[in-house]
């Protein structure tokens, strides 16, 4: 009956995101004229497009790499293990509804570096909650209604003093919950006589002290790619590069809602208006005399939606790549003792 009932809601909310993604949409394109956008995308220059795509790969590349720091203790993983594991889960999340792909990479660590469910779910978790205080603190620059030199203040003692420190005493405290909450469930679910012998905590240790090379790997993938979306979305929408950067983290966040249709259509380029939108309202919140805010260009979602197929296209390709390769069934070359 429970698997009927998880099969009926898996349906359901897969049903709910696809017509959400569609409803978007067709809301955000509905006043586009698509010959401008044909127009201005012939005058988008080649530099701008190559930094985009090389932005891109340099941004799956730190982003390997600070899954090489997190299993560093564990696991020789080589660089290129490394990037086939994360571009392969980048795939599989952007394509499959529901961000269901995240388990890709939880499954991939298990099966391919020997690690528990636990331990890969629990480290998927803590780089979700990395990223999202990063985007946070990216946030408060962009879109708090304050002077610049204020937003620039704020948003750099929150990137490296306040997150840093912070950061391994909340996710030691999110682990001992989310543990426990795991290792009862797995209890209860088990044979009486077999719990007290099997069921034992896991062996990874949440850590108190900064790890800055993983704090320099995530917030350097996340400068790079907002970097990269929004250079050739500036030409493309004819916007500001501070309007062009605030879309695109308004795109990220509205990509990490859990409601997503297949390669987040929809989500992504709502995200995307709603954060330059913001970023331009706040810029006449702050200044509100000498401010003459313009309308944002009507053809603006298509701009949106076309640098993010530029973003799908490659990761999809950098995931066939490293298949092609062979970089993404194979053992990882070194495993270390629990």
């Amino acid at each position: 009956m429970n698997t009927v009932a998880s099969k009926v809601r898996a349906h359901v909310g897969w049903a709910a995101s696809l017509l959400l993604g569609l409803v978007l949409l067709i809301w955000l394109l509905k006043a586009v004229d698509w010959s401008l956008v044909w127009e201005r995308s012939q005058s988008v220059s080649a530099s701008a497009w190559c930094v985009g795509v090389c932005g891109l790969m340099l941004s799956h590349v730190l982003r390997a790499g600070r899954i090489r720091n997190e299993w560093s203790q564990r696991l020789d993983m080589r660089w290129h293990e490394a990037w086939g594991l994360l571009v392969t889960h980048s795939a599989w999340v952007v394509l499959v509804p529901m961000r269901a792909g995240e388990a890709v990479y939880v499954w991939a660590l298990h099966k391919r570096g020997h690690v528990s469910l636990l331990e890969a779910t629990l480290s998927l978790v803590k780089m979700r909650l990395q990223d999202m205080g990063i985007l946070l603190c990216f946030a408060v620059f962009f879109w708090l209604p304050l002077v610049l030199a204020w937003r620039s203040l704020l948003t750099v003692f929150m990137l490296f003093v306040v997150l840093p420190w912070v950061f391994p005493w909340v996710w030691k405290m999110a682990y001992q919950r989310l543990a426990g909450k795991v290792l009862k469930q797995d209890a209860s679910h088990a044979q009486p006589q077999n719990t007290r012998s099997q069921v034992n905590p896991p062996k990874l240790v949440a850590p108190v002290q900064v790890n800055w090379t993983s704090w320099f790997y995530a917030v350097s993938n996340w400068a790079v790619k907002l970097l990269a979306i929004a250079w050739p979305l500036s030409e493309l929408g004819g916007l500001d590069m501070r309007y062009a950067l605030a879309g695109a983290l308004g795109g990220e966040w509205g990509a990490a809602m859990p409601l997503q249709p297949p390669a987040g259509f929809g989500p992504y380029e709502a995200g995307a208006w709603a954060g330059a939108t913001w970023a331009h309202h706040s810029d006449s919140l702050t200044h509100p005399l000498d401010f003459a805010p313009l309308p944002l260009p009507l053809h603006l979602p298509a701009a949106f939606l076309v640098v993010h197929l530029m973003a799908l296209a490659v990761t999809i390709i950098s995931a066939l790549a490293a298949r092609l390769l062979g970089w993404t069934e194979q053992p990882f070359s070194g495993i270390h003792p629990a």
